[in-house]
């Protein structure tokens, strides 16, 4: 017999700071054939996609992301196969796919190429491409679409903001989210902010247009920002953001504990 998890079951996640956690953007590729223009042919069959992300490779020494596609005929041998290259602030060398300006417009963009699929991971689809403070990745194969790559790192020093995602950006998952509580110590603050806003695909809203659901002082001691059980815990419209911001933070370790608002 299944068994169906309960709907006030209270899950944790964690938001912490380091070149190697939260990683920004989620993908994954499918082999599944393709008709049409790009029809595979017994001298041509799509083999796999990897991605690899240059911090300043792109225009202007920025971010550039390539998906390069691998390609075999009959006898498995490698043939040509298409390269996609997106650039964060402008088109720098060679055959530029597309200028990707901020994290919505990489996903738009990734998601119009057959066989990918591409979400947001710990940042808010506003996040800027146009910066050069991204982890490097060298080539690394993209798994098949049960399983993603969680890829898109920050670095240390690449700005003050944290960034923890709760719920998936697509709109199958746009339900309630119920946050019983947000608790965390700083490192080196003496001003900003804790706050919570949704940030759907759809709605594709600048950080100028964010409205928080709850915004609270940052302190460096541990705080509990938000403290509330079952019966009173608030409810949210998903997916959404914690966000942790100062202009002189330099480390932080956040926990947020939520429920299913809604079945």
């Amino acid at each position: 017999m299944k068994i169906m998890p309960r709907t006030n079951e209270i899950r944790t996640k964690l938001l912490t700071r380091g070149n190697t956690a939260m990683p920004c953007l989620a993908i994954s590729f499918s082999l599944a054939p393709r008709r049409g223009s790009s029809a595979e042919w017994p001298t041509s069959q799509v083999d796999g996609m990897t991605v690899a992300i240059d911090a300043n490779g792109g225009g202007g020494s920025k971010f550039r992301l390539t998906l390069s596609e691998s390609r075999v005929d009959q006898t498995g041998t490698s043939t040509t196969g298409n390269t996609y290259i997106f650039d964060g602030a402008s088109g720098g060398s060679g055959t530029v796919t597309a200028v990707c300006p901020t994290l919505y417009d990489l996903i738009k963009a990734l998601n119009d190429i057959a066989g990918v699929n591409a979400w947001a991971l710990n940042a808010p689809h506003f996040l800027s491409l146009a910066a050069d403070t991204f982890q490097d990745l060298s080539a690394t194969a993209i798994p098949n679409r049960r399983n993603h790559l969680s890829v898109l790192y920050r670095t240390v020093g690449s700005g003050t903001a944290g960034y923890l995602r709760i719920g998936v950006p697509e709109e199958l998952d746009n339900g309630h989210i119920r946050m019983t509580n947000i608790r965390g110590t700083s490192t080196g603050v003496t001003s900003g902010t804790v706050r919570v806003y949704r940030d759907a695909f759809s709605q594709n809203l600048g950080s100028s247009d964010v409205q928080p659901l709850l915004q609270k002082t940052l302190a460096a001691a541990e705080t509990a920002y938000l403290d509330k059980d079952i019966s009173d815990a608030p409810t949210y419209h998903g997916p959404i953001i914690v966000e942790v911001d100062s202009s002189d933070l330099s480390a932080f370790s956040f926990s947020a504990g939520y429920m299913q608002g809604d079945v």
